[in-house]
């Protein structure tokens, strides 16, 4: 099971503790985290901080890598279990389509700092082996150019859900230059920004 599919999974763990291994899944496979001493569940994704008991298969990582990187996105290094949750209230965003395709959003308005999801996504790009769920998250990567300081409470660009295709033409021409109102360019500063983001993929081999 991918990565993504562990952050983003919505099922409720079970109520049954297992003895052994993970105690939600069962599983006897982990993988350890030297630099945040953590162990997660190759399975499920359950973190936890002390070796699970019984007889487990451990791969280790050492995440310093990922620390060196997200010093370039201004954050540090989350841990296997932030990334869990960074990740995930990230994908429900896009999810829900928040922007609205072709608009750009606060950044305020995103769960976590800008640049600590940037961080978060990179280090899980690293650990995900599954080349689907690494497509998806590099689309995350990409679209956290629709974000940005400064826009204010109302996205810019043409938010057709709040445009009356069957009403008045001139009252729809009026709703969309609205939406285009502003001090400066969103949809060129965003389309640069994500140009930059996909150069920083290319950059760290991903």
């Amino acid at each position: 099971m991918g990565i993504l599919n562990k952050l983003f999974g919505r099922k409720p763990p079970p109520s049954k503790r297992y003895e052994e291994g993970c105690i939600k899944c069962g599983e006897l496979s982990f993988t350890y985290d030297e630099y945040h001493k953590e162990y997660y569940c190759n399975d499920c994704g359950w973190v936890v901080n002390e070796k699970p008991i019984g007889k487990i298969e451990i791969t280790e990582k050492y995440c310093e890598a990922e620390a060196e990187e997200s010093e370039n996105t201004d954050s540090l290094v989350p841990s296997l279990g932030e990334i869990q949750e960074i990740v995930k209230a990230y994908g429900y965003c896009m999810e829900q389509e928040i922007p609205n395709p072709s608009c750009i959003a606060d950044s305020s308005q995103l769960p976590y700092p800008k640049a600590t999801i940037k961080a978060a996504l990179l280090v899980a790009l690293k650990l995900e082996e599954d080349e689907q769920m690494k497509n998806a998250l590099k689309l995350g990567y990409i679209s956290l150019a629709d974000w940005q300081d400064g826009v204010g409470p109302t996205p810019y660009g043409v938010d057709t859900t709040k445009i009356n295709l069957n009403g008045d033409i001139q009252e729809a021409v009026k709703t969309i230059t609205d939406q285009m109102q502003g001090d400066k360019d969103w949809l060129t500063i965003a389309k640069a920004e994500s140009e930059q983001l996909r150069q920083d993929l290319i950059n760290a081999g991903l």
